[in-house]
């Protein structure tokens, strides 16, 4: 049985004000009921979605995906558009096939 490939993409929530926070928990529910929405319970379960880190402060974090479901990942993240009730935007800021590149990038965001 062959292992399923793993891709990663770093990303940034943008919010209306620059103060406003977004809890972990919060965005990893969002995430899930976004994907449920449009991909349905198998769909999300296949996606292989997982949040490997996340940081409140620079709204910015780490997804890790079944390489076959990028397409899928970004459609969920342009659906994305509020948490708790505050407006978002979350954008990819790279996809990588290894996580040290992705961490990479993240650490130069947070620059």
């Amino acid at each position: 049985m062959n292992k399923e490939r793993q891709r990663y993409l770093a990303f940034r929530i943008i919010t209306e004000e620059e103060t406003i926070t977004i809890p972990k928990e919060s965005f990893v529910q969002s995430l899930w009921r976004v994907t449920r929405e449009l991909w349905g319970v198998v769909g999300a379960a296949a996606s292989g979605f997982y949040l490997m880190e996340y940081d409140e402060h620079f709204k910015t974090g780490l997804l890790r995906y079944a390489h076959n479901f990028r397409n899928e990942l970004e459609a969920v993240l342009a659906r994305l558009t509020s948490i708790n009730g505050k407006r978002v935007l979350v954008t990819s800021l790279i996809t990588c096939a290894t996580i040290n590149r992705a961490k990479k990038k993240l650490e130069t965001q947070g620059e």
